[in-house]
């Protein structure tokens, strides 16, 4: 999973967070993948989804209930093995 990805302000747009995410993944390309962000984080969302990053849980967070939505990557393999499924 995840844990932390945040690009200084002054850096941001700038591809950085792409290449950090494009970097673990490729890392980590046998391995299912797990990040949260906050709902209202709509380039972090843009970002996630470039990447195949799916929805599977919603929660609120906090004294100002914060909606945070966690989002999924499923390595390729399985995705083929499901896709040779729906096939037969």
């Amino acid at each position: 999973n995840i844990e932390s990805l945040v690009v200084s302000p002054g850096q941001q747009r700038q591809g950085i967070g792409f290449s950090l995410l494009s970097a673990a993944l490729e890392l980590y390309a046998e391995k299912d993948m797990e990040v949260s962000t906050s709902t209202k984080n709509d380039p972090a969302l843009r970002l996630y989804a470039k990447f195949g990053f799916v929805e599977y849980h919603r929660r609120r967070v906090g004294p100002e209930a914060i909606e945070i939505v966690s989002l999924r990557k499923v390595i390729q393999r399985y995705l083929e093995f499901l896709s040779h499924l729906v096939k037969i």
